[in-house]
């Protein structure tokens, strides 16, 4: 398929930030395609929340390999615009956060540079900011046993990294969202309120 023929918007934010709800709805919109995450086919990350640092290793390293395989076998097969549910950079932002051993930071860099080098860029980021009571609120309500173990803890300091990176340090065309206002009950609206927030490419493809 034909890069040039192809829009990439990514969804960013924390976990019960409403990342794969947007991408689904903005897909839609657009008359695009949604490309979501597969955490499903992880095979560490219940025991990563069990045990973080134990299998900080496995977790990260097999996230990058999901989220690449993903990129580089599912995106070539859809054309207009594409909505995904993640960014290869997210992977970059656990590791710094969880890999505390020398030796597996660099073996995940080697493994994070060779995965961004073969995978085209994003045409625009929505990053999702949310406090830490909406993301806690969130993430209970929707009720997967292995997200009852992430402390709160935990959650300030992946939520403070995931912001620094993706608002203060991501170079690359981009739109912050304050993800309450995307609640449905709320503002039925909220896709379009982020479709006029988008670059005029996005939309004249809609």
């Amino acid at each position: 398929m034909n890069e040039k023929a192809r829009r990439h918007i990514a969804v960013e934010g924390c976990i019960g930030a409403g990342k794969t709800t947007l991408a689904r709805g903005l897909a839609g919109a657009l008359q695009g395609s949604a490309l979501i995450e597969e955490s499903g086919k992880h095979p560490f990350i219940h025991d990563f929340y069990t045990a973080p640092d134990a299998f900080a290793l496995e977790t990260e390293i097999t996230f990058v390999l999901l989220h690449y395989h993903q990129m580089v076998r599912e995106l070539p097969k859809l054309s207009g615009i594409v909505v995904s549910d993640f960014a290869l950079e997210r992977d970059f932002v656990f590791a710094r956060l969880n890999l505390r051993v020398p030796q597996e930071e660099a073996l995940f860099r080697q493994i994070y540079s060779f995965a961004k080098a073969r995978t085209s860029a994003i045409d625009t980021l929505i990053y999702l900011r949310a406090p830490i009571d909406f993301l806690a609120q969130r993430i209970s309500k929707r009720g997967r046993e292995y997200e009852s173990r992430i402390t709160r803890g935990y959650l300030v300091s992946l939520n403070a990294a995931l912001e620094r990176f993706f608002v203060e340090e991501y170079n690359g065309p981009k739109v912050i969202v304050d993800a309450p206002e995307l609640d449905e009950a709320k503002n039925p609206q909220y896709v379009k309120s982020v479709l006029r927030r988008l670059p005029p490419y996005s939309r004249a493809e809609s």
